[in-house]
């Protein structure tokens, strides 16, 4: 849902006090730094049951790195990047992990890749998202983020 600046607040309060459909985690995180391959799971626990379907997306973005960015009437050849998207490690609309969950369920997604060589892992972080995907909602569930190091 596209909200303007002003009911903001309203909105963020009110999506406050729902139920979250689903809680996410990371587990077994292992960076191997000779190999610059990342493995870990994405844990998701859903509170209650729910008739929706539910899939898990993940990415590694990059923050922090200095290059050239174009704007209107200039270049910037010093411009920071933040949020840089690397790479998808799951498919690009998300890998099915439940459909009608039952209260208290339980699902780990696992997944390993690679680093390019020239992507600093300190800069790196993962992010993992839970959402449905539907002609009828495409809403995000629940996210996280944590570093790959």
């Amino acid at each position: 849902i596209l909200v303007l600046d002003a009911p903001w607040p309203f909105y963020v309060d009110s999506e406050l006090t729902l139920t979250p459909k689903a809680a996410i985690a990371f587990n077994n995180k292992n960076y191997d730094a000779g190999s610059r391959t990342l493995s870990m799971a994405i844990t998701t626990t859903f509170p209650q049951a729910s008739t929706d379907t539910f899939y898990v997306s993940a990415a590694v973005i990059e923050s922090g790195f200095k290059g050239v960015q174009e704007f209107v009437s200039y270049w910037d050849s010093s411009f920071v990047f933040k949020h840089v998207l690397r790479k998808l490690m799951l498919p690009y609309n998300g890998l099915n992990i439940a459909n009608a969950p039952s209260a208290g369920a339980t699902v780990s997604a696992k997944f390993s890749t690679k680093l390019d060589p020239s992507w600093n892992a300190d800069s790196c972080k993962v992010v993992a998202f839970v959402h449905q995907r539907s002609t009828t909602s495409n809403a995000v569930e629940q996210v996280i983020e944590t570093t790959v190091k």
